[in-house]
Parts: C-alpha cells; structure tokens; sequence
C-alpha cells in the first residue's frame, strides 16, 4: 500500500513522481500533463455540429444540441 503523500495528483506530486523515476516507471521526474484539449477533436466536433465547412454527415447521424 501506498503512503499518504503518494496517493493524491500523481500527475503532480513530487513524492509520487520521485517513486516512480526511482522505480524505473519513468525516466524523468517531470510533471505529468495531460492535454484535455484536441485541435483534431475539435474539428470534428464542429463540422459535426455544421459550424464548420467539410463534409457533413447524413441528417440522422448530425450532432443534434437541442436533443440533450
């Protein structure tokens, strides 16, 4: 079981991230970012919603906002 200190933000907590470069899970000990944003993502999305110029799919697979 892990300590305390290692068990919250293992993206950013130094204790955490020093174990694991020490257990040679990593190389480096540096923070952990994760995108939660995608360009490529979003262009589907938006073409999806017709906001966009691009191939548009068949009426009854369109991303509809007023249904949710």
């Amino acid at each position: 079981m892990l300590p305390e200190s290692l068990r919250h933000m293992r993206n950013w907590n130094r204790d955490c991230l020093d174990f694991a470069q020490q257990q040679g899970w990593r190389s480096r000990n540096t923070p952990i970012i994760i995108a939660l944003y995608s360009d490529v993502l979003q262009s589907f999305r938006l073409t999806a919603r017709g906001q966009r110029p691009g191939w548009q799919p068949p009426p009854q697979n369109r991303y509809d906002q007023a249904a949710l």
